[in-house]
C-alpha cells in the first residue's frame, strides 16, 4: 500500500511538473522528508509559472515629505529568465492640494519615477521590466493623473544581476505636504 501511495504521489508531481514546465525532481523521495519535497516542488512551480506574484492587501497613505516604500516583492535568485517580464500596475489618489507627488518603481536598486501631481486626482502608473539576459533588462514606466498623461520614462536598459534575489518596490513621495494614497499595486510575472 505504501509503495502504491508513493507511486501515485510521484506520478502526480511528475504530471504537475510537466504541465508547469518545471524540471523533474530526480532520485527517490525520502518518506521522512515528504513535506520538504512538496514545499520544494511548490516553490519550483511558483518560480516558473506566469501570473500574479503579490498585491497590496490594503490601501496605504503616505503623509511625509520623504520617500516611503508602500509595496514590495522579492524575486528569487535566477527566477527572471531571458524573455520574462515583470509588470507592476499601481493606482491611487492625491490629497486636494497642488503639491508635487511622485510615484517611484524600483528594481534591484534601479528606479523609474513618475510625477503624478494633481489636486484630488486619481492616478495610475505602470512599470515593466523585461529580462534581456541574466544581467541586463529593458524597462519603461508610464502613467496618468486624472485624464492627463504624465511624463514617462521611455524604454531604456539597465544592469541588475538576476543570479541574486531582486527587491522590487513601489514607493511614494508627497514632496512638501499633502498625502498620496496607494489603493492598489499588482505585481505580475509573464513567462
Amino acid at each position: 500500500m505504501r509503495k502504491l501511495l508513493f507511486g501515485l504521489v510521484a506520478a502526480l508531481f511528475a504530471g504537475v511538473a510537466l504541465a508547469a514546465n518545471v524540471p523533474l525532481q530526480s532520485g527517490p523521495v525520502d518518506p521522512g522528508n515528504l513535506l520538504g519535497f512538496i514545499n520544494g516542488l511548490v516553490q519550483s512551480i511558483n518560480a516558473y509559472t506566469s501570473g500574479n506574484v503579490t498585491f497590496l492587501p490594503a490601501a496605504v497613505t503616505t503623509g511625509g515629505t520623504s520617500i516611503e516604500t508602500d509595496a514590495s516583492y522579492t524575486i528569487p535568485a535566477n527566477a527572471m529568465m531571458t524573455g520574462n517580464r515583470l509588470v507592476i500596475t499601481a493606482y491611487g489618489v492625491n490629497s486636494a492640494d497642488a503639491n508635487a507627488k511622485t510615484l517611484t518603481f524600483s528594481f534591484g536598486g534601479q528606479t523609474c519615477a513618475l510625477t503624478v501631481t494633481g489636486s484630488g486626482q486619481l492616478w495610475q502608473g505602470t512599470f515593466s521590466v523585461t529580462e534581456i539576459d541574466s544581467k541586463k533588462q529593458s524597462y519603461e514606466c508610464h502613467g496618468t493623473t486624472g485624464t492627463t498623461v504624465v511624463t514617462s520614462a521611455a524604454a531604456a536598459t539597465w544592469t541588475v544581476d538576476n543570479t541574486a534575489a531582486i527587491a522590487v518596490l513601489v514607493r511614494q513621495t508627497a514632496a512638501t505636504s499633502g498625502t498620496m494614497t496607494l489603493t492598489q499595486a499588482n505585481f505580475r510575472i509573464e513567462r
